[in-house]
């Protein structure tokens, strides 16, 4: 399957049921793809979610996919207000592109609900909608640089210029206030959700390293490689199997890698044998692709 192959796999997929998506001519043409393996293709799984799996068996190490990012963001990983702020800002400045570019990603219809996500994040997107519900108001990059400096404190003057004149411009390209705001507000946790870490301070959008799905034992690891984001084998996989990722990089201290592993358990009940089956098995990933683990 070569990279335009899978991305009509992908198109296909989303029409089928569960998902069932209108609107396909919003689709973006341009597929970000430079690499793929034509054993590996989207899938359903029995939750109904989108996946990546395996056609056949294949070996650790392999390549799965290499991709160019839809979009790229500063971030500020000691700050999550602060981050989402900045991906709110990016968001703003490439909206049009960012719309079709994302079709299909999570979240597809609207923003997350209280007990999909934590409660902090829910409190963070509520004041991103405030601010930007302000901001429509206030129809000045002035007042809006200020009203975020004394919101954000460490926010610097230049930062807040900058995302003041990107949230304002797209106010003023928007009538329908309430409708705007909440597609903004759903591209925003998109770019979030489906992102990957580039550095300590940049963030990655991606279209298809996102379908794969979080396991706390994962087959694969993501890799930054100049401009683009891949997704490699850590171990074989079995024909037909679910390629999964850890959302927690491996280069995160123990302690705080067990501790963000339970956070992603689905059965905190079950997240004590979770977490000490991958601990063991993290060694071996550092040993084997350390120096490319994510």
């Amino acid at each position: 399957m070569d990279c335009r192959a899978l991305q009509e796999a992908f198109r296909l997929q989303l029409q089928q049921p569960p998902l069932r998506l209108d609107a396909l001519e919003t689709f973006d043409v341009f597929c970000p793809l430079v690499e793929a393996h034509p054993d590996v293709k989207p899938a359903i799984t029995a939750r109904g979610d989108l996946c990546m799996v395996a056609l056949r068996p294949l070996p650790a190490g392999t390549l799965l996919l290499r991709e160019e990012p839809l979009a790229v963001s500063r971030c500020d990983p000691e700050d999550s207000s602060y981050n989402m702020l900045l991906l709110l800002s990016t968001t703003a400045k490439n909206f049009d592109h960012l719309k079709k570019a994302t079709f299909g990603l999570m979240p597809r219809h609207g923003l997350p609900k209280e007990g999909d996500v934590h409660a902090l994040f829910l409190q963070i997107i509520a004041g991103m909608k405030e601010l930007v519900s302000l901001v429509f108001e206030a129809k000045s990059t002035g007042r809006s640089a200020a009203a975020l400096c004394a919101a954000f404190e460490g926010l610097s003057q230049d930062d807040a210029i900058d995302i003041a004149t990107s949230i304002t411009s797209f106010c003023l390209q928007h009538k329908h206030q309430e409708e705007a705001a909440d597609e903004l507000m759903r591209l925003t946790v998109a770019f979030l959700l489906n992102s990957f870490a580039a550095s300590s301070n940049e963030v990655r959008l991606c279209r298809f390293c996102a379908l794969f799905n979080h396991s706390c034992d994962p087959s694969a690891t993501p890799e930054t490689e100049g401009d683009y984001v891949s997704m490699r084998l850590l171990r074989p996989v079995a024909a037909g199997e679910e390629i999964t990722f850890c959302y927690v990089p491996l280069k995160q201290d123990l302690r705080g890698w067990r501790c963000s592993l339970r956070s992603f358990s689905r059965r905190p009940s079950a997240s004590t044998v979770v977490v000490q089956a991958a601990s063991e098995r993290r060694k071996e990933w550092h040993q084997a692709f350390g120096s490319r683990g994510s």
